[in-house]
């Protein structure tokens, strides 16, 4: 009788594996594909990576956007491969796009946003920053060269 009890809780426990998987795995394929970075077959996928960029003048610079100073405009922010290049506004905003076809997801691994540094200027940040996530916020900071 013990060995039938086992048996029975052996099967029950493995039947209840087999169910959870079998939902997990349908569930998951059928909304991400093969895995959740590769589209299902036969349907073409397209991606970008993004980037939103903001400059500033860093009055003291420390580096890090501090209350009080001020967005810096007609900054040129590069992105390559594509020289898909912007300039920031008078608000120190810029969004940048690297279209990437056939990219499913991470469209952003690899890319690199840079900033040319402004005349009368130096860079405070640095000026190449790799991105790491999908539509990150970047900070480029300034600071006046005293001549």
């Amino acid at each position: 009788m013990r060995n039938k009890g086992k048996i029975i809780t052996f099967i029950t426990l493995t039947a209840l594996i087999i169910l959870i998987a079998i939902g997990y795995f349908s569930g998951f394929f059928f909304l991400h594909g093969i895995t959740p970075c590769l589209p299902p077959p036969n349907l073409m996928v397209d991606g970008a990576a993004t980037a939103r960029i903001y400059t500033w003048i860093d009055t003291n610079g420390n580096g890090l956007v501090d209350v009080g100073e001020k967005p810096l405009a007609n900054v040129e922010i590069i992105f390559p491969p594509y020289s898909n290049d912007k300039v920031t506004d008078n608000s120190g905003s810029a969004n940048t796009l690297d279209f990437r076809a056939g990219c499913a997801c991470r469209c952003w691994k690899g890319s690199f946003v840079k900033v040319a540094i402004p005349d009368g200027y130096r860079a405070t940040t640095p000026t190449a920053v790799e991105l790491t996530s999908d539509d990150p916020l970047i900070e480029f900071g300034f600071i006046k060269v005293i001549p």
